[in-house]
């Protein structure tokens, strides 16, 4: 999995600058692993509060990144928000 972040990072020009959307986000296993590897900022938002692991609270409690409990079809954020969307 780490490799495909990688390709994701590489491919997608992710950077510093970049706003990460991360979507259905679980345990935000994707997203945390792109803003530790580029120090991007990052959103994680999902359905279930329950899904996220200790990892997760973790990262959200240093700031490193955001997570909503919430139907990604009804965000509040504004049109052209983030950089970068990743999903699943």
């Amino acid at each position: 999995m780490l490799e495909t972040i990688n390709c994701w990072i590489t491919h997608g020009a992710i950077s510093k600058k970049s706003y990460l959307l991360d979507l259905v986000c679980s345990t935000i296993f994707s997203a945390l692993n792109i803003v530790c590897e580029v120090q991007c900022q990052a959103v994680g938002i999902d359905i279930s509060a329950e899904s996220i692991g200790i990892r997760s609270e973790q990262a959200i409690m240093q700031g490193m990144v955001k997570f909503h409990v919430g139907n990604a079809e009804r965000m509040f954020y504004p049109e052209n928000t983030f950089t970068h969307i990743t999903a699943g």
